[in-house]
């Protein structure tokens, strides 16, 4: 299993210059947004065809990962309003929230039983830095450097993150599943994410841990924030924005 071997080597250390390094506090804003610019081009790995089945949790995934990076492109946009940034932030918080927790729900247990155990646990532990810097920013000011930051630091770990999901990860579920269960995959993926937490909990340590009365918490905090009606999971930044234009 090439996909297999290559996340062993990465995890041996070898992956230092497939790696953006994460910017520190402080770091200029134009520099770091070359690193973002350059993370998201990279050639190599699995890039779901044009003619990839949508439902297939091959092309599911990646978009998520696509809708999470376009909301931070539009975020750094300095044309918006600083409200219209800061409701694009919470945006991109929730989704990167409920993308993580239908992951542990659905895809890792799909890899540790298909693939490699260590390859799920390790994108779990992955899971609890992003979280941590999500819970950071829920209680930071918006529009300070402070603020700035940590979002771009949250970024480019999930950056990281999403290198090894996309370049191992996915070949190596490909190369063990037939595509009727990928596309099983996919389908119960979307449907977790349906109820699902819309916020970082870094004190739970797995999804299936979250109870009901949390993500009916995180439902409120989020009507409150959005002036009662959030986007829903899933909105491109242009609908996210759509009372404000």
């Amino acid at each position: 299993m090439e996909a297999v071997a290559q996340y062993n080597e990465i995890r041996a250390g070898e992956k230092q210059e497939q790696q953006v390094e994460a910017a520190p506090a402080g770091v200029d804003e134009a520099e770091g947004d070359e690193d973002f610019e350059e993370a998201k081009e990279e050639p190599e790995g699995y890039v779901p065809p044009a003619d990839e089945d949508t439902t297939s949790i091959m092309s599911i995934v990646p978009n998520d990962h696509d809708r999470i990076k376009g909301l931070y492109r539009r975020y750094k946009d300095p044309t918006d309003t600083p409200h219209q940034r800061q409701l694009l932030a919470l945006q991109l918080l929730r989704e990167l929230a409920v993308h993580c927790a239908a992951e542990e729900a659905v895809l890792y247990p799909a890899v540790a039983e298909a693939v490699e155990q260590h390859m799920s646990e390790h994108a779990v532990d992955e899971h609890d830095s992003l979280k941590l810097f999500s819970a950071d920013l829920e209680g930071m000011t918006f529009g300070d450097q402070a603020y700035e930051d940590k979002m771009h630091q949250l970024m480019e770990t999930f950056l990281e993150h999403i290198h090894e999901e996309e370049h191992v990860m996915l070949p190596a579920l490909r190369d063990e599943l037939e595509e009727a269960q990928l596309r099983d995959l996919g389908r119960r993926f979307e449907a977790a994410k349906q109820h699902m937490p819309t916020r970082a909990h870094p004190d739970v340590k797995h999804t299936s841990h979250v109870d009901d009365a949390t993500v009916l918490r995180d439902a409120a905090k989020d009507a409150a924030q959005f002036n009662g009606t959030p986007p829903a999971i899933g909105s491109p930044s242009t609908e996210v924005l759509r009372e404000e234009q």
